[in-house]
């Protein structure tokens, strides 16, 4: 949560409060959370680096926690390519870049209710799992993590667990997304076996 307000923060460029920050002590977490066996790879210490990180750069001083923080990174071997924090695009930079139609994409919005027979390549799968890790979620607290089925029998306990049968049948594949309860409120929970974790 504190990494959360922190990129917050840098969007509205409230210097004020990233100078209150207490850096050291959050950077004493996560070399804690490694230590103790979270992958550095994982979204929570990739994005927590890359947002500390920028917090920090964006800042006049700090030099400690700054030091501190590059210890970890090469100590860890933390990746260097994840993004935190925020940057900036006019509206024609964006729109042109990516040569983007906004009429366009909404008016293809559509929901898919009948599907071929057909089986779907393991590149094109990992292709659509590797693009959802960008999709929105609740808070940016990407809590997600998803399970692949190719197998037959375990489809089948899937959809009678919980999916629609009619919508379902003949599916020769299934992802379950899982959410790590520890990043939600008790008042989230209330006990559900299925957890609505957002957009």
């Amino acid at each position: 949560m504190s990494v959360h307000m922190l990129e917050k923060a840098l969007a509205v460029q409230n210097e004020k409060y990233l100078n209150l920050v207490k850096y050291n002590s959050i950077i004493e977490k996560i070399s804690t959370l490694i230590s103790n066996g979270m992958p550095v790879e994982s979204f929570e210490i990739s994005s927590s680096i890359a947002i500390i990180k920028s917090a920090l750069n964006s800042l006049s001083g700090h030099d400690k926690e700054k030091t501190e923080l590059e210890k970890i990174i090469l100590k860890y071997k933390i990746p260097k390519n994840f993004k935190g924090g925020y940057e900036k695009f006019s509206s024609p930079e964006f729109f042109v870049e990516n040569n983007f139609n906004w009429h366009n994409f909404v008016t293809s919005r559509h929901s898919i209710r009948k599907f071929k027979d057909k089986i779907i390549s393991r590149e094109i799968i990992y292709d659509i799992i590797r693009d959802a890790e960008y999709y929105p979620s609740a808070c940016n607290r990407q809590p997600c993590k998803i399970y692949f089925s190719e197998n037959k029998n375990t489809i089948d306990k899937i959809i009678k667990a919980g999916a629609d049968n009619f919508i379902a049948k003949g599916f020769h594949d299934c992802f379950i997304v899982t959410c790590d309860r520890n990043l939600l409120l008790p008042s989230e929970l209330n006990d559900q076996e299925f957890v609505n974790t957002g957009i």
